[in-house]
């Protein structure tokens, strides 16, 4: 039996560009494990050329980022531009969905990531107590959080926390 991931009514399928998380959340399991900490990412043009393979090859025009947290790269922005060009070459719009860390996120990543495709934005609020914030060591506070849903809301991505 076949099951087809949708995005936005695009056919989709799944993508990695990083893997790890620099932060200590109490509750992640890998928190103490310094190969799951450490940051590895793919090049924006690997990823970029992944992307056009997929899409070429099988018509995907829908990814959903697997990625701990996408705006830890510091290649993130790059990247988005990137997709945007990668659009324009093939006169189609993909459309991407992915998680983001709060406390990281800006408007410039909202509004560029509006621009590359995407529609949703996941991100892991975990409370909205900012005692229960503090003691799951999170990094983020309510504060952060409102941020980001005030920058996701400007830009027009919806929000799933």
């Amino acid at each position: 039996m076949l099951i087809l991931t949708i995005i936005e009514g695009a056919k989709a399928t799944s993508l990695i560009c990083q893997l790890g998380c620099p932060f200590k959340c109490t509750f992640c399991g890998g928190r103490n494990s310094p190969f799951l900490r450490k940051i590895r990412t793919r090049s924006s043009d690997s990823v970029v050329a992944e992307v056009r393979h997929l899409y070429d090859t099988y018509g995907f025009t829908g990814f959903m980022f697997y990625d701990d947290e996408l705006n830890v790269s510091k290649e993130w922005e790059t990247l988005l531009e990137k997709l945007i060009v990668l659009q324009k070459e093939v006169n189609v719009q993909f459309m991407f969905r992915g998680f983001v860390k709060a406390e990281l996120f800006t408007q410039r990543q909202a509004d560029l990531m509006y621009k590359a495709g995407f529609r949703w934005l996941l991100t892991g609020f975990e409370a909205g107590d900012e005692r229960i914030l503090t003691n799951i060591e999170k990094n983020a506070d309510v504060g952060a959080n409102t941020r980001c849903m005030q920058y996701a809301k400007n830009a027009g991505l919806k929000v799933k926390a």
